[in-house]
């Protein structure tokens, strides 16, 4: 019910401070569509495999802290947010690295700069939202949800303060859902530490995809330099969509960010037939 509510508001605070920066109202409108139409959907994607893999994290969790538990329920924390950092990381990287190509192939260069700006949430969004239903699964419902409220008034304040500012408008209102949802997630992360009375290990979530992320990244910007004036945007795009995984799956694995354990755990029922495969292909022990 939150998200809908604030989608409501956003729509109007953000498109009233574009009419208060001085666009006129068809360039205000058109803004805004490039922001919400497709900035906003390029960057939601992770959220669908995110959500998924957080509602069959929940009854885990719930049974872990039946058993009272406690070392298995910070594993299955840290593997649900690992796994959401292994999914989403490049998807943040990418979005910013090809914010243009990704706009000029839905034939809207409004969106380019909102996009690179709203790149961080397709990492900062799934991790809230996998904390959100770790919170849940350990009996904090209240807590998420008091959470997101404060951080969607944060984004309002920000949209408010940001849009009317010719030049940082649509950018700052990206800006502005960067700030709700790392506010949300670090809000969400203290209490989930509580819980578990010990620190979240960061490092070891984030510093192994962020890595590969970075290497996919430069390799995706050297490839659409090269090749976008000459291959043809769609096969430039094609070309780093064939690449981006490669580059990305690659450095995980020479080094060793991503192991063999955690791929078969994360692969969930198809654990099995994966296993059978690691045991021919994966190249370490």
């Amino acid at each position: 019910m939150t998200m809908p509510l604030l989608n409501v508001l956003d729509v109007s605070i953000v498109q009233r401070g574009f009419l208060r920066a001085g666009y006129p109202p068809a360039e205000a409108t058109a803004l805004y569509g490039a922001y919400a139409g497709i900035a906003v959907q390029v960057v939601w994607f992770p959220f669908v495999l995110t959500n998924a893999v957080a509602n069959a994290l929940v009854p885990t969790l719930t049974a872990a802290q039946a058993r009272g538990d406690l070392e298995a329920v910070r594993q299955r924390v840290v593997m649900g947010l690992r796994t959401a950092s292994l999914s989403c990381l490049p998807v943040a990287i990418g979005a910013m690295v090809l914010a243009t190509p990704i706009a000029l192939l839905f034939g809207e260069p409004l969106a380019a700069d909102p996009l690179r700006h709203l790149g961080p949430v397709a990492l900062l969004g799934p991790l809230t939202w996998m904390t959100v239903a770790q919170l849940q699964a350990l009996g904090e419902t209240g807590a998420p949800m008091r959470n997101l409220t404060l951080a969607m008034g944060l984004k309002l304040a920000l949209d408010g303060l940001l849009a009317p500012i010719r030049g940082v408008d649509v950018n700052g209102v990206a800006a502005a859902s960067v700030a709700m949802f790392f506010t949300a997630l670090w809000l969400n992360a203290r209490a989930l530490e509580r819980l578990l009375a010990e620190p979240l290990p960061w490092g070891r979530i984030l510093m192994g995809p962020m890595f590969a992320s970075l290497v996919m990244g430069a390799g995706l910007a050297g490839l659409i330099a090269a090749l976008w004036g000459s291959a043809g945007r769609i096969e430039a795009l094609a070309l780093a969509a064939v690449a981006a995984p490669v580059l990305y799956g690659g450095t995980l694995i020479a080094t060793r960010s991503l192991t063999r354990r955690e791929l078969l755990a994360m692969a969930g029922p198809l654990a099995p037939r994966l296993e059978r495969w690691l045991a021919i292909l994966w190249p370490w022990s």
